[in-house]
Parts: structure tokens; C-alpha cells; sequence
């Protein structure tokens, strides 16, 4: 894969589908009514709206970078080298184990 082909897989194009972004916003809804419902202490009262920031941006822009580069590291993973000899590595030990002669009944 050549580095353009790289840069364009983490492009500005869009990631997530339209439920996956209303699924989103709800997700971050949820986490600032809590902040304003719940009786917790002040220190969670002020993080739940910083996180409920990650799944509202993403919705509105309709890409999320972990989720690219989770796709990103999951497609390198499957062409690395590591997983080809996976398989050559069963049927060599395969190869060495040898089948023991049935005795026949006298």
C-alpha cells in the first residue's frame, strides 16, 4: 500500500452510518442528561459532558478516527506475515507426527 493510499484511508469521508450517528447522538444526550440528573459528586458531574463530546462530534461529522483506525490496524493485521505462516505451521506439525500401523488380529 503506497502512503497516498494509507493518508486516504483516514481521509475526511464519511465512517459511520445514519443510525450509527443517531445511535451517537443519543449515546451523548444520555451522558449530559446524567450529568445535570444524577446526585454524583462534582469531579463525575464535570467528565460525563467531556465525554459525551467524542460521540456527538463524530455524529455530526460522520467520521470517527479510532473506529478508521481500528479498521486500518484490523486490514494490516491480516496481510502481515505473522498470519500467512499460521497455517504452514499446523501442517508441519502435521508432517511430524507419524501414523502408528494398525496390528491385525492373529
Amino acid at each position: 500500500m503506497t502512503t497516498y493510499q494509507t493518508l486516504n484511508n483516514f481521509s475526511g469521508s464519511e465512517n459511520i452510518t445514519l443510525s450509527g450517528r443517531i445511535a451517537r447522538i443519543g449515546v451523548g444526550a444520555a451522558l449530559i442528561a446524567a450529568a445535570f440528573i444524577g446526585q454524583q459528586p462534582l469531579g463525575l458531574l464535570a467528565v460525563l459532558p467531556g465525554v459525551a463530546t467524542y460521540p456527538i462530534l463524530t455524529a455530526i461529522t460522520g467520521w470517527d478516527p479510532l473506529y478508521a483506525l481500528v479498521k486500518y490496524l484490523r486490514r494490516h493485521h491480516r496481510s502481515s506475515a505473522i498470519v500467512h505462516t499460521l497455517p504452514n505451521l499446523r501442517q508441519r506439525r502435521a508432517d511430524r507426527t507419524v501414523a502408528m500401523p494398525h496390528k491385525t488380529a492373529a
